[in-house]
């Protein structure tokens, strides 16, 4: 069906540099706010959330501006146990009549890995937001929707991305529907967890660069807009329902913005979905625990201050770093330079931006300090570098009022930032990623089988309420995986993690769901069981911030089905 005018109208400013994207709570908006939404462009991103675009790009609040993901990054179903669960005679858990969802950088198609054994798709749809057509998915105003008979056309044709132009330049979509539900490739010894489920892909366009350059990320990073996730989401969660189908979503992405409590809004857009029956999520709790860029504060009242050292790396355009203090501390901030310039002590704002200049070096500091945040009352500073000089950076924290006397400080993840970009006195917990700290979703950790170990770079908990994330810890390093183009390829990270414990989950919900053995099975209830059947060391205490309740063992948590 043709685009209305208005439709076309919306589509072009979703993409056009020349507006700015919001997010909007709907049960929180003022009147004159209703209006434009029902004027103007704006589009459910689910739950109470709308997308608004806007010319002018003024907040209206530190939850408003779109939050920038990068990626997560011996085969995995048989190093989770899972193998055990397709073979048992009874169950033949191989994913039949279920979906896994995946919303990252797209998929190879092509590739026999995603193809029945006759060279049928297993991919009932493709949302490609980067490819503007005619063809929307229904109440969506942008991309091109590519139907399983499209798919298969294109498989068809001598030329198929003529048919379906739809590509994965990165490979990390293309890995993670893989190692959840590739095809039996008995030549090269690979399978996916569920090689019989069926797969829907959203590919993600890239985020408006005016947000790149906000947040100053790293040339070339690839990031992407929370909005377009949210939507995402949504489009996989509608489509399910369309299908009658349960499915599984693999969030194989992160952030380190936000307090790490689960509040940003995707975290709540995935927490309301969470409660749905049949609909399963799994999020990676991402690759930030040794990469130095969580710092853990305590400031004593004797105290005058504390001083965070930074260490800025050569070419590095500038980066954002978040402090976040619970209220009722107050903490205001002051800077000294590599070059032992000093801003003094800068009094606490109303919610402007304040700049800052050196004398001596171009680099310029931003400052914006919020004293109650709206979502979680606790006080953000907000604190952005722009060509910062190389060298050692000293923030000095200053408090007044002080209860609780902690604060916590992170830096951009580590596709953000040059490497070199670090805390000089680091804290490896609460480096879970958003929004692996959200409530319903199942939250993994990283594990390297080849060494019985936890892979270093994996997140770690808790969150900073003390919410138990991670739940679980699966097998991350070096899973073999499709590679975009042909062939296999090992991968490592816990967005490998998360697709395994997703196909896991997936299995669960074909026994549940669609065997009729527990039809109202959720994510949560899912969950219980991986945490009951996890294996556990007698050495080890549990839960903890490291693997949370245990190890994943596909097969031992249908032991605690049989023996329930």
């Amino acid at each position: 069906m043709p685009l209305t005018e208005r439709e076309m109208l919306c589509r072009e400013r979703i993409l056009s540099e020349d507006y700015a994207d919001y997010i909007l709570e709907t049960g929180a908006l003022l009147e004159s706010l209703q209006t434009v939404l029902q004027e103007g462009c704006a589009q459910s991103l689910g739950g109470r959330f709308q997308m608004l675009h806007s010319p002018q790009q003024n907040p209206f609040n530190y939850y408003s501006i779109p939050k920038l993901y990068g990626l997560m990054q011996e085969n995995g179903a048989e190093a989770a146990n899972a193998i055990r669960l397709q073979q048992q005679p009874v169950l033949q858990l191989r994913g039949q009549n279920t979906l896994i969802g995946i919303v990252d950088t797209g998929i190879d198609y092509r590739l026999p890995a995603f193809q029945t054994r006759g060279g049928q798709t297993r991919i009932v749809r493709i949302w490609d937001q980067t490819i503007q057509s005619d063809t929307v998915p229904a109440g969506f105003s942008y991309g091109t929707e590519y139907t399983e008979e499209r798919i298969n056309a294109a498989l068809q044709a001598e030329n198929p991305l003529e048919i379906v132009p739809s590509v994965d330049t990165s490979g990390h979509g293309t890995s993670l529907a893989g190692i959840a539900a590739g095809t039996e490739d008995a030549a090269a010894d690979f399978i996916g967890v569920v090689p019989e489920a069926r797969i829907a892909v959203v590919k993600l366009k890239q985020a408006k660069q005016y947000l790149k350059d906000y947040y100053r990320i790293k040339e070339g990073a690839e990031a992407y807009q929370e909005t377009d996730i949210m939507l995402g989401v949504r489009y996989l969660a509608e489509l399910a329902q369309k299908l009658l189908r349960p499915i599984v979503i693999i969030i194989g992405l992160g952030t380190n913005q936000g307090d790490h409590s689960g509040r940003l809004p995707l975290s709540r857009v995935l927490d309301y979905y969470g409660t749905f029956g049949g609909f399963g999520i799994v999020t990676a709790a991402g690759n930030e625990g040794d990469r130095q860029h969580h710092y853990a504060g305590r400031l004593r009242p004797e105290e005058a201050y504390e001083e965070v050292e930074i260490n800025v790396a050569q070419n590095e355009r500038g980066f954002t770093i978040e402090l976040w203090g619970t209220a009722p501390d107050l903490f205001s901030v002051g800077f000294a330079a590599p070059s032992g310039e000093v801003i003094s002590r800068i009094p606490l704002g109303s919610g402007m931006e304040q700049q800052f200049q050196f004398l001596l070096e171009p680099t310029r500091i931003f400052v914006f300090n919020v004293v109650a945040e709206v979502q979680t009352g606790n006080q953000l500073i907000r604190i952005r570098f722009v060509d910062p000089t190389a060298g050692i950076w000293r923030i000095r924290v200053y408090g007044s009022n002080l209860v609780n006397q902690s604060f916590h400080m992170w830096l951009p993840i580590t596709e953000f930032l040059q490497p070199d970009t670090v805390f000089l006195r680091p804290a490896p917990e609460i480096t879970i990623t958003e929004p692996g700290n959200a409530q319903n979703p199942l939250t993994v950790s990283g594990f390297n089988t080849l060494q019985n170990s936890l892979y270093p770079a994996s997140g770690r908990g808790y969150t900073v309420t003390g919410m138990i994330k991670p739940e679980i810890t699966a097998p991350a390093v070096q899973l073999q995986a499709p590679r975009r183009g042909g062939g296999y390829e090992a991968v490592t990270g816990t967005s490998a993690a998360a697709a395994v414990t997703a196909g896991v989950l997936a299995q669960l919900f074909q026994w549940g769901i669609v065997q009729g053995n527990q039809p109202t099975m959720r994510t949560v209830d899912a969950k219980n069981y991986m945490i009951r059947g996890a294996i556990r060391s007698e050495s080890m205490q549990y839960p903890n911030q490291m693997i949370g309740w245990g190890r994943l063992d596909a097969y031992g948590a249908f032991e605690v089905l049989i023996r329930s």
